[in-house]
């Protein structure tokens, strides 16, 4: 075993789970792990049993794992997953939520609460988390009935995420161009907040995050391309700002029939960054958090592979999966944390969508 040269701090491994669109005989869930110098990233294990495991939730306590999923008879469900040695996971059950297209799921901090969101029905579910954390038991569901301008997108609701802060919930609805603001009553159930928000019509927003201080909601918007800021005490739009480059024709990528451009986003444990991934254009938007929770974009780096989903922060990488290249690659900070840049490391697993570290 050689001698690690003096001053060098030896990178360590990251391990992560994927998730993708894939039947129930597929093995759609890969344990993976990515080596210190960012050069290869290779698979573990592989786990079958559940349709759509498209997203991913741990809980904050015990060693479980919850995935989206769907039941034979295509009700929305959340699957249950039990972490054994070195990140191996059982599946510990499935269950219905009575809703249509689970694509996000989300844990509250104490791990008492999770929130399965159906973008089929534009339906948010709250499960009681019960026992060692498999046992989950339907408390409240919200169906949501608005629409908003898009001719094809928003004819309905499509709940597409919720997060917790706190005793709160944020709920986005795709097809209201609405934040829905909860909060999360003791025996489970969901009661409506002011302010509530909403997005510039046919924006469409997908994904939010809130900064540390929960004062301010940053959303990722699906057809608008775009970073939407909110004051979270007011309700008031604080700034509109495209993730994709304004000199880029949205007109021109090629996305198919969905509209689809904005995807993820994420922000830094520091509160000093907010990355968002851009599917048409394949990339990744970094951005600085300035006065007032101000965003300035400071680069745009290409992610390598084709439609890139979601996008998770492991120390100086960030991992991005591609749902059509059916890819996961590796990107590294720069020094000053301005820009991404491409790595090696690269996996190929079809129809790749969700990431969580394990």
């Amino acid at each position: 075993m050689g001698c690690i040269p003096s001053g060098q701090v030896p990178r360590m491994t990251t391990r992560f789970y994927v998730g993708s669109y894939a039947e129930r005989s597929e093995q759609g869930i890969a344990l993976c792990e990515l080596d210190g110098e960012r050069k290869r990233i290779s698979v573990l294990a592989r786990y079958g049993g559940v349709k759509n495991p498209i997203y991913f939730a741990r809980h904050p306590k015990m060693p479980i794992l919850y995935s989206c999923a769907e039941k034979e008879d295509g009700e929305a469900a959340v699957a249950a997953w039990r972490i054994g040695e070195n990140g191996a996971l059982t599946l510990a059950g499935i269950t219905g939520d009575g809703g249509r297209g689970c694509c996000h799921v989300c844990v509250n901090a104490d791990g008492t609460a999770l929130a399965a969101s159906n973008y089929g029905d534009g339906s948010l579910s709250l499960f009681r988390i019960e026992g060692d954390g498999t046992v989950l038991s339907l408390s409240d569901r919200k169906v949501h009935k608005g629409k908003s301008v898009h001719w094809r997108r928003q004819q309905e609701a499509h709940v597409h995420f919720a997060a917790f802060a706190g005793q709160e919930l944020f709920s986005c609805d795709l097809g209201e161009d609405r934040i829905w603001h909860y909060r999360l009553g003791e025996r489970g159930i969901l009661t409506e907040q002011a302010p509530q928000y909403h997005t510039a019509a046919g924006d469409g927003p997908r994904h939010l995050v809130l900064d540390r201080d929960r004062k301010r909601i940053y959303c990722i918007t699906e057809m608008g391309a775009n970073v939407t800021v909110i004051d979270a005490e007011t309700g008031r739009n604080l700034q509109r700002l495209r993730s994709i480059p304004e000199e880029v024709d949205l007109r021109s990528l090629p996305v198919g029939d969905f509209d689809a451009y904005g995807a993820a986003i994420r922000m830094t444990e520091d509160g000093e960054r907010v990355l968002a991934s851009n599917r048409g254009d394949d990339s990744i938007s970094v951005f600085a958090v300035g006065a007032r929770g101000i965003l300035h974009r400071l680069s745009v780096q290409k992610t390598g592979g084709v439609m890139p989903r979601d996008v998770i922060l492991a120390g100086d990488t960030v991992l991005a999966a591609h749902q059509v290249s059916g890819t996961v690659t590796a990107l590294a900070w720069n020094a000053e944390r301005t820009a991404l840049e491409r790595t090696q490391a690269e996996l190929s697993f079809p129809r790749a969508v969700a990431l969580l570290l394990a």
